[in-house]
C-alpha cells in the first residue's frame, strides 16, 4: 500500500498537461512537451512508468511468498485477493499511458530479470480482469482498515476497466454493458456519499 501513495500516474500527468496550457518557460520542464519530446528521465514519465511497476513487484512478491507458508485458507485468499487488486490498479495506469507492456506476474530480484519483451494490451487486460475477478470474490464486504481495499472497490476499478476496453483500442463493445452492470452493483449498494465533498481530503487517521 505504501507505494499507492506515491503513484504520480495521474496527478503528476495532469499537472504536467496543465503547465502545458501556460508558457513553457513559467512552469517547470515543460519544454520538452511544447516540443512534444520529452524524455524517459522527465519526471513525471519517469514516476509513471517506475511507481506503478513498484506496486507490481510487491504485489508479485507477496503472491510468491503465499506459495511456501501456510495460512488458514480465507486469511490466504483475502491477502491474494488484496496484492491481486493492487496489481490490476497499477496495471491498469500503465496500459492506459503505454500501451503493451512488459507483463511480470513474478518478482523481480535481479537486474537481469528486468529484461522482458512486451505483451499485447489484450493481455495486460485479461490479466487487470482476471485479478479484478479474483479481488471482488475474495475481499471482504467492509474494509478491515480505513484506506484498506475491499469489495466493492474492487467492483468500482472493474467497472472502469470494462469501460475502458469497450472503447478504443480494444473495442469490445459488449464490456459496455458490463461496465454499466457492475457500475450498478457499486450504485446499488450500501455505498454512501458524503453530502461535502471537501469532507473527503478531512476522514483520514494519516
Amino acid at each position: 500500500y505504501v507505494a499507492v501513495r506515491s503513484i504520480s500516474t495521474e496527478k503528476d500527468l495532469r499537472e504536467v498537461f496543465a503547465d502545458y496550457n501556460d508558457r513553457p518557460e513559467s512552469a517547470e520542464q515543460t519544454g520538452d512537451l511544447w516540443k512534444n519530446n520529452p524524455s524517459a528521465n522527465f519526471w513525471p514519465i519517469r514516476g509513471g512508468w517506475s511507481t506503478p511497476y513498484t506496486i507490481v513487484n510487491n504485489a508479485n512478491m507477496i503472491l510468491d511468498a503465499l506459495n511456501n507458508i501456510e495460512l488458514p485458507q480465507a486469511s490466504e485468499n483475502k491477502i491474494e485477493a488484496e496484492a491481486k487488486c493492487l496489481r490490476a490498479f497499477a496495471y491498469f495506469q500503465l496500459v492506459q499511458l503505454y500501451g503493451d507492456l512488459p507483463l511480470r506476474v513474478e518478482p523481480v530480484r535481479s537486474l537481469d530479470e528486468t529484461r522482458k519483451e512486451k505483451s499485447s494490451q489484450e493481455d495486460v487486460y485479461n490479466l487487470i480482469i482476471n485479478d479484478l475477478a479474483f479481488a471482488e470474490t475474495n475481499l471482504p464486504e467492509v474494509a478491515q482498515d480505513q484506506g484498506r481495499l475491499y469489495k466493492f472497490a474492487a467492483k468500482a476499478l472493474l467497472a472502469k476497466v470494462y469501460l475502458a476496453t469497450a472503447g478504443f483500442p480494444m473495442s469490445n463493445t459488449a464490456n459496455y454493458a458490463l461496465a454499466r452492470d457492475k457500475a450498478l452493483e457499486v450504485i446499488n449498494s450500501n455505498f454512501e456519499l458524503m453530502d461535502d465533498y471537501s469532507q473527503v481530503f478531512h476522514n483520514s487517521d494519516y
